[in-house]
């Protein structure tokens, strides 16, 4: 008996291994996001470096083992998975926002602006100079996220509101009131009927009308 024991072990592992090669990749990702939910974060790492050893090209195993090394505290390895996921799918705005807030969050900060800058270098979308704006502030350069703020209003021309409001808020988060309320009158410009910026103004006490509208100096320029 224990001869025929030690003759199935072989064929046990086999079979086992057999299994494992034909299990459907998807199915780790879901068994992944369920541990993660629960609490089980040991055992979604586990799941996920399976998924990764099978599947190393797949952005979404590196993606979920980061998720998993992150829940943990784990920000530095996370932010790596990240990266891969990022460099393998560089059009998901998930992934890179994840991998910009595991730096943040590692307190790489100088890794993080750089990554950011890069990114952002020569770049027509607006989500690139927020995004920078927004993790350089966080991360204590204010001066650098409203010059990312300042670029976006430039490319984008003076011709939207989000880049209008964004330095708006910028400017009341330092405590500059009066280009906050330039800002705001910009946005009227834009759109009269902005229902965000007429209340603000009024709130500061200026009476608000087609009068109070200003033209963006992006359009000036």
């Amino acid at each position: 008996m224990r001869i025929r024991a030690a003759a199935l072990l072989p064929l046990c592992a086999c079979l086992l291994g057999a299994c494992n090669a034909q299990r459907p990749m998807a199915s780790y990702d879901a068994e992944g996001r369920r541990q993660i939910a629960a609490g089980d974060l040991n055992g979604a790492e586990t799941t996920y470096r399976k998924y990764v050893d099978r599947r190393p090209q797949s952005a979404q195993g590196h993606f979920g083992l980061g998720r998993a090394l992150s829940a943990q505290g784990r920000h530095l390895a996370a932010s790596q998975e990240f990266k891969l996921a990022t460099q393998i799918d560089g059009a998901n705005e998930e992934y890179f926002e994840a991998y910009c807030q595991s730096l943040l969050s590692a307190e790489r900060h100088d890794e993080l602006l750089t990554v950011l800058r890069r990114r952002a270098n020569g770049s027509r979308d607006g989500r690139d100079y927020q995004r920078l704006a927004r993790f350089a502030e966080e991360s204590g350069t204010a001066e650098e996220a409203l010059d990312a703020l300042l670029t976006w209003a430039r490319i984008d021309r003076g011709r939207s509101v989000e880049p209008q409001l964004a330095l708006a808020n910028f400017y009341r988060r330092v405590g500059d009131g009066e280009k906050e309320s330039m800002r705001l009158r910009a946005i009227l410009y834009i759109d009269p009927a902005n229902r965000e910026a007429t209340d603000r103004l009024r709130d500061r006490g200026e009476i608000t009308g087609e009068s109070l509208a200003i033209q963006p100096p992006e359009q000036i320029q």
